[in-house]
């Protein structure tokens, strides 16, 4: 009989997993919008680093400039995510765009398991599961391959390693080995990895306030914060690298939408999904801490707590941190729920058992609710792995017709461009804002898209021979700069789909493509703009 109690248990674990497992798949089987991200630019990174080992000047122009530029190629910039390059470019080259989407949904699947059985071992499977149910949609906010999702998983290692050993589980030996040499790897593929020199801090600075022997962990966890800093100056750019977390917005000259906090962009009117979530999670967060202290409960954590509220200021501020905070907010509420929770051990086990279903259908109710939007447009339109159909369309038609630069462009395209083109031709601008000076941004690229005589300057200045647009780019100039050219005798609009349009100058070079593939003005209507074909 016990034995087969305890079988039941376990096969009801593994539904559990599996059902949640599923349920976070259903988010990330979503195809890579590939015209407006940055995974073009990855894969070239990975390519052009491949290709330069034998090559050491055109390895420098890599990290250490805006390599692809054609307007400030020679401008200084730190590459702290060509890492992450090399292994997607590895990848790719070996499975494809969907090869490249199963692994990076296998390292989120990875990280989110490490928080889950992070959090069980913490308030158990049934304060666990239903918070990890609630939070899937906050933590694939964020679902195509970037470089911040291998930060993930290095966050998730230094958290797992850290916790084990406050837990007596691990010997500090372990983090002493294993920190630092994963630090290497996190600062060579992307800037959050500053977040693991900060978890050592909270875990250091926990200890301290519970263990007796104050003196002896200040030595330990300074040596560890000090061994994990110096193997994070082998990177290509040493301190400058290192330090680069602490002024990479000190040149930002153009406003990157997900680099604005939910709350602003919401009254700007823009869909933001996981606003509603992000604020239960938090002021869930923030009371159940205020709680925790008012209580003295002593079996919380922390390192953890402190984490998380670390995280979601950042979240707060910018939207693009969602899916951190998400992951990391899983074990706090866990610890929060599971440390306040009331004591039912007078209640007989079927009252218990009604009080769990009935939680369970209240916590999946309220999150298809809120997410009833995202879910419907999901299952019914962007399902899938790989690169978004037709992703490549735009290229293969400006290839196939041998066309070629100078190329003005807009901020969200620039990889894309990198990933097609580059070296034939090059991206006036790409989607790394801080690798271009940001008075150049402000004064001059922004401007122009609605000064015709700025315009009329730097068309003189460059020689553009074509113009491509991305009409998912949603800045208040595109539209103006749009209908200008549209209106504009001297280019003609040639392709037009529901992702990109190319105009051509009007020139001897183009003449043949434009009599074969012209646009007729009268074609382009707004429908809320961007513009579509009739």
């Amino acid at each position: 009989m016990i034995f087969s109690q305890f079988g039941r248990w376990r096969v009801f674990k593994i539904l559990m997993v599996l059902f949640l497992l599923a349920w976070y798949a259903f988010f990330l089987v979503t195809p890579v919008s590939f015209i407006g991200s940055d995974l073009g630019r990855h894969l070239k990174n990975g390519e052009i680093f491949v290709s330069s080992i034998g090559n050491p000047a055109q390895l420098k122009d890599l990290l250490h400039t805006n390599f692809y530029s054609s307007t400030f190629p020679n401008f200084p910039f730190i590459n702290h995510h060509w890492g992450t390059g090399v292994i997607f470019y590895v990848i790719w080259s070996l499975v494809g765009f969907k090869g490249l989407s199963l692994f990076y949904i296998a390292v989120s699947i990875i990280t989110f398991l490490i928080f889950f059985f992070l959090a069980v071992g913490k308030a158990g499977w049934k304060i666990a599961s239903p918070i990890a149910f609630f939070l899937v949609p906050l933590i694939a906010e964020r679902v195509e391959a970037r470089p911040e999702g291998l930060s993930y998983l290095f966050a998730a290692i230094f958290f797992l390693l850290l916790t084990r050993y406050s837990q007596g589980r691990w010997r500090f030996r372990t983090l002493l080995i294993f920190l630092p040499l994963l630090e290497i790897i996190w600062i060579n593929c992307h800037i959050y990895f500053v977040f693991g020199l900060v978890l050592i801090a909270f875990f250091g600075l926990e200890r301290f306030f519970t263990q007796p022997d104050k003196l002896i962990q200040i030595k330990k966890f300074g040596t560890l914060f000090l061994l994990t800093a110096v193997a994070g100056l082998m990177n290509p750019s040493g301190l400058n690298g290192l330090l680069l977390p602490l002024r990479i917005f000190q040149n930002y000259g153009i406003d990157v939408t997900e680099n604005n906090p939910g709350w602003l962009l919401v009254r700007e009117g823009l869909q933001v999904d996981n606003y509603p979530v992000f604020i239960i999670t938090l002021a869930f967060l923030v009371v159940g801490i205020v709680v925790i202290i008012l209580r003295k409960c002593r079996g919380a954590s922390l390192a953890s707590l402190l984490f998380a509220v670390l995280l979601g200021y950042f979240a707060w501020t910018a939207v693009r941190n969602y899916t951190f905070f998400g992951l990391f907010a899983f074990p706090a509420l866990a610890i929060i729920i599971f440390e306040l929770k009331p004591s039912f051990s007078k209640w007989r086990p079927i009252s218990r058992n009604i009080l769990t279903v009935a939680v369970v259908f209240f916590v999946v109710g309220v999150t298809l609710w809120l997410n009833s939007f995202r879910v419907q447009e999901h299952y019914t339109k962007s399902f899938g792995i790989g690169i978004a159909p037709n992703s490549l369309d735009v290229a293969i038609f400006f290839t196939d017709n041998n066309l070629s630069g100078p190329i003005f462009n807009d901020f969200d395209i620039g990889s894309y461009i990198i990933y097609s083109f580059f070296p034939r031709a090059k991206p006036f601008i790409d989607g790394r804002a801080e690798a271009y000076p940001a008075s150049w941004i402000r004064d001059t690229f922004i401007p122009m898209h609605i000064s015709p005589d700025l315009w009329q300057r730097q068309e003189d200045k460059f020689h553009f021979n074509a113009i491509m647009f991305s009409l998912n780019d949603k800045s208040p100039w595109q539209l103006p700069f749009l209908v200008a050219r549209i209106n504009d005798p001297t280019w003609a609009p040639v392709f037009a789909d529901k992702f990109v349009i190319i105009f051509l100058k009007r020139n001897l070079l183009n003449e043949s493509v434009i009599k074969k593939f012209e646009i007729r003005k009268e074609r382009f209507k707004c429908a809320s703009c961007p513009y579509v074909l009739k």
